[in-house]
């Protein structure tokens, strides 16, 4: 038979080049990819648990960019908030917020 994959809890899910939009095409980026990222990362990353998401892109176009900003960091209390990886992107480190917004309110 089939092993199983893991199913969690996890400590860290690191999320690298996961939307990778066009400068050229601002359009890049289909809507249903994009929401099945935001629930695999919801899913991996539980309200209430420690997991933590690390999660690195390179901004390359305007809809992807405001797809992460918009739809994804504001779900989670970020720890690290766009550290510049040396031109190279940009570094969002935090776990899965009680409620959107972060404010503290995700568990210690």
């Amino acid at each position: 038979g089939e092993d199983a994959l893991p199913s969690g809890p996890f400590d860290v899910i690191l999320a690298c080049e996961v939307v990778y939009g066009s400068p050229s095409a601002p359009e890049f980026g289909d809507a249903a990819d994009q929401a099945l990222l935001l629930k695999t990362l919801l899913d991996l990353c539980p309200v209430g648990s420690s997991t933590r998401l690390a999660l690195a892109f390179q901004p390359r176009s305007p809809r992807d960019d405001a797809f992460i900003r918009q739809e994804i960091l504001p779900l989670f209390d970020l720890e690290v908030d766009g550290h510049d990886l040396d031109g190279a992107g940009l570094l969002f480190v935090g776990r899965r917020c009680l409620s959107p917004g972060g404010g503290g309110s995700c568990p210690s």
